[in-house]
């Protein structure tokens, strides 16, 4: 379905949904079309990316096929926050890998390729398939350098797309600001997405990974953020450790960094 079908289709079971109500209770999304009597583009922007895909309104529903109707507001709602992860995302021809898995697994075997290449060719034989042992020792293999400059970029160019993305987003829904609720709606929807409100699937859980209302993905979602988060403070107390104290990795297993750490690639 191309880009402007997309739209077009989520406009129109939009419509039919704000006719309905039926599904007003279960998560933000039917509570914004109610402000609306048709859907342009830019609305169905900020939708997409408020549904969190929890199916508990395709479940609910009496419209869904093999109805005329056909409503399926998770799908469609899917379809239309893929295409703004592309719009939003820079460079283009990175930005289709949302949608073409063809190009994601090019741009993965690339990158290894490199990645290897560079290995081969900037590491001698001897550091690279030599036990090293000792403070330090895994700067003997990948120069403390080569991480932090590489470590660096890769981060740089993460936070700029993200507030590319953002301030793309904010422009084109309009954003918050100035709008009913300010700083405090802001407030509201980061404590949402933090404790994963609308994962509830309106209250039983996400119908997830079958027909029958769970709280798996929420479960799954919670393990991803504290592991991120945990891996974070142990890459942060280890450039602590090394930088302000001058201990050199490896670090011992009872030992902060290795600690979060684990803890990190456990979740």
């Amino acid at each position: 379905m191309s880009e402007l079908d997309v739209f077009q289709e989520a406009g129109r079971q939009l419509v039919i949904c704000n006719a309905c109500r039926y599904c007003e209770g279960y998560c933000p999304v039917f509570r914004a079309i109610e402000i609306r009597r048709d859907f342009k583009q830019n609305d169905v922007f900020y939708l997409s990316n408020l549904c969190h895909d929890c199916r508990a309104c395709y479940y609910a529903c009496m419209y869904t096929p093999p109805h005329e109707f056909a409503i399926n507001i998770p799908k469609i709602l899917s379809e239309a926050r893929i295409e703004t992860y592309r719009r939003w995302s820079w460079p283009g021809f990175l930005a289709n890998a949302f949608k073409n898995l063809r190009i994601t697994v090019y741009l993965a075997a690339a990158v290894i390729a490199i990645v290897l290449s560079l290995a081969l060719f900037l590491i001698s034989p001897r550091s690279l398939f030599t036990i090293h042992l000792g403070a330090g020792a895994f700067y003997e293999i990948v120069p403390y350098a080569a991480m932090v400059i590489g470590g660096l970029v890769l981060s740089f160019y993460v936070v700029a797309v993200w507030l590319r993305g953002g301030a793309r987003f904010w422009t084109e829904t309009r954003g918050l600001i100035g709008q009913p609720g300010g700083f405090k709606a802001l407030i509201t929807a980061a404590g949402a997405a933090l404790g994963l409100r609308y994962l509830k699937g309106g209250g039983p859980g996400c119908f997830y990974p079958d027909e029958k209302p769970s709280s798996v993905r929420r479960i799954y979602h919670s393990l991803t953020f504290w592991g991120l988060l945990f891996d974070f403070v142990s890459t942060t107390l280890a450039f602590v450790y090394q930088d302000f104290f001058h201990r050199l990795p490896p670090y011992a297993f009872t030992s902060a960094p290795v600690i979060f750490g684990a803890l990190g690639a456990w979740d």
